[in-house]
């Protein structure tokens, strides 16, 4: 599959086999779907990164070591067992590399089309990860997940992905001052964390406190708000090109990088409105679970909040990175 030029966030690749002759139906059907998660050592993934491929074509990996059997050392080991969890039991399956640690968790469910299908596999498998996590006291990543439709052979990847290179500006040293660099700081933090979730509290803190500057200035200018250019999203594809345009270094934009980033119920939105109607109330939902004091009563293996987070992340980036530029245009894009 063709890199998309969205990088950095979680993309889905659909493969369907020539016999399935379901034409543009990638939703998937009511039936049984087998998933697998691969997983990964953070921080030091053994995948291509610019290869988007199946699982049983990459080598998952993790800090969890499968002993040998006693009785037969030559023998491949591999875990199967069965989980219950919500009142259902499913059979988990754990593979491991050639190395003899787990590369990668199985299991198969009942579901109406691939997205119900990740999300009750994913709430199963991780709630096993997490706890053998804990355990163990080792990290458990996944890095990538497949969905298998089994009447069909239709495969779905969910995975995050690879940033693009790009050229240094001359001299190698950005502009920078004081201020701006508070805010690239938690703009980096951002991009460089593999969690999701902390990325979006990342990109939020920005726009909150580009808001809070903002209106710290006004006073200072008795109460006069300085105009700011762009901030609203476009509404066709052609003005989402030209206003990617004055964020971005990068020209080619495919089509399913714009509809992730612009997503259609906000086209033609201002930053505001979207701002408070949907970034603030999804920020405040994840900081309770995580900040709140008291007992812990949601589980962050739920993948529904999740899909929320990741669904908005791309518009999230484009908004903190179009403020960040309105309010520090010394900082703004080189000319290369």
């Amino acid at each position: 599959m063709k890199v998309p030029a969205l990088s950095g966030e979680k993309i889905i690749a659909r493969f369907q086999p020539e016999a399935a002759n379901l034409g543009m139906d990638y939703s998937g059907r009511p039936g049984t779907y087998h998933v697998i998660f691969l997983l990964g050592r953070p921080g030091f993934s053994k995948r291509k990164e610019k290869t988007i491929a199946a699982a049983d074509a990459q080598c998952g990996d993790s800090h969890l070591y499968f002993a040998r059997p006693i009785n037969d050392p030559t023998k491949t080991p591999f875990y199967k067992g069965t989980a219950d969890v919500g009142g259902k039991v499913f059979t988990i399956i754990g593979k491991p590399n050639s190395e003899g640690c787990l590369a990668r968790v199985e299991t198969e469910v009942e579901a109406i089309g691939f997205e119900d299908a990740e999300r009750i596999a994913h709430f199963v498998v991780m709630t096993v990860l997490s706890v053998l996590s804990f355990q163990q006291d080792v990290p458990l990543a996944v890095q990538q997940t497949d969905v298998v439709e089994l009447n069909t052979g239709t495969l779905a990847i969910m995975t995050r992905s690879p940033f693009h290179e790009m050229t240094a500006p001359e001299g190698m040293i950005p502009k920078f001052d004081r201020e701006f660099r508070f805010y690239a700081g938690m703009y980096r933090e951002a991009l460089n964390s593999e969690s999701p979730v902390y990325r979006f509290l990342c990109l939020f803190k920005i726009i909150e406190g580009l808001k809070g500057r903002r209106s710290r200035i006004a006073k200072q200018n008795d109460g006069e708000a300085l105009l700011r250019n762009g901030e609203i999203l476009p509404e066709s594809e052609p003005a989402a090109r030209e206003w990617l345009r004055t964020i971005s270094r990068r020209h080619a934009w495919d089509a399913q990088s714009l509809q992730m980033m612009f997503p259609v119920e906000y086209r033609g939105k201002r930053f505001g409105a979207i701002i408070d109607n949907v970034l603030r109330p999804l920020r405040n939902e994840v900081a309770h679970g995580l900040l709140a004091e008291g007992e812990i009563k949601v589980s962050s293996d739920d993948l529904i909040q999740l899909w929320r987070v990741q669904r908005i992340l791309p518009m999230a980036r484009l908004i903190a990175r179009k403020m960040l530029l309105n309010d520090f245009p010394d900082c703004a894009l080189d000319s290369n």
